[in-house]
Formats: C-alpha cells, sequence, structure tokens
C-alpha cells in the first residue's frame, strides 16, 4: 500500500544550492576584502563575481551530486543557487541586478556542466 521514497537526489540537490550559496557568499566577501585593501579598479567586479559564481556552482555540484541524473540535478542546483545568491545580495545591496534572467540562464548552465562532471568523475 504504501511506497518506499528515495530522497537521496533531493537531499543531493539541497546540499549542492546550500555549498554552492555559501561558497558564493565566502568568496565574494574575500573578493570585497581584496578590493578594499588592493584598490583595484571598477571593472575587475563583475568578471570575478562571474568567475567566483561558476566556482561555486561547480563546487556545490561535485561536493554533493552522486549515481545518476547528473545534468537534471545540476541545472536544478544552478538555478536555485544563482537565484538565492542574486536574492542574498539584493537585500544586502538594495538591488536587483538588471540582467536576473540572464543570470539565471547563467546558473542552469554551469549547473549542468557541474552536474555532468560531478556523477562521470570516479569518486573515491
Amino acid at each position: 500500500m504504501f511506497r518506499e521514497t528515495n530522497f537521496s537526489g533531493a537531499f543531493q540537490v539541497v546540499k549542492g544550492v546550500l555549498l554552492s550559496v555559501v561558497a558564493a557568499l565566502l568568496l565574494t566577501f574575500l573578493f570585497a576584502a581584496i578590493l578594499r585593501i588592493f584598490n583595484l579598479p571598477n571593472g575587475v567586479i563583475r568578471p570575478v563575481t562571474v568567475v567566483i559564481k561558476a566556482l561555486a556552482v561547480i563546487a556545490g555540484c561535485l561536493l554533493s551530486l552522486r549515481e545518476s541524473k547528473g545534468l537534471l540535478k545540476g541545472v536544478i542546483v544552478g538555478a536555485l543557487a544563482l537565484m538565492l545568491t542574486c536574492f542574498t545580495f539584493s537585500a544586502i545591496g538594495g538591488s536587483v541586478p538588471r540582467a536576473f534572467l540572464l543570470e539565471l540562464l547563467f546558473g542552469v548552465v554551469i549547473g549542468g556542466i557541474g552536474g555532468v562532471l560531478s556523477v562521470n568523475l570516479k569518486k573515491s
């Protein structure tokens, strides 16, 4: 009558999203400190934050996703992580990014790549 449900995939996605968001926040705050110390030009900010977000999503996927459906799980991790990161930074900075949908698409693509890598790399 009752079917046993496996929540391992959902747990992997939630873990990946949380790891990605925390990594993005920590790396961004570290970058902000570096900007403050070294007085770097404003043109550096956007490219570095894009790299930070990409690294955070890929790290979240690599550290959490297992077994199968890497593309699907990675896409979900990337989209949710980038949405949460954008909303968090919007709450801190006071404005939503103009290119929010582009950021979301970026998260989907990077998450898909990270998800495929995570299930295809040999885990020890």
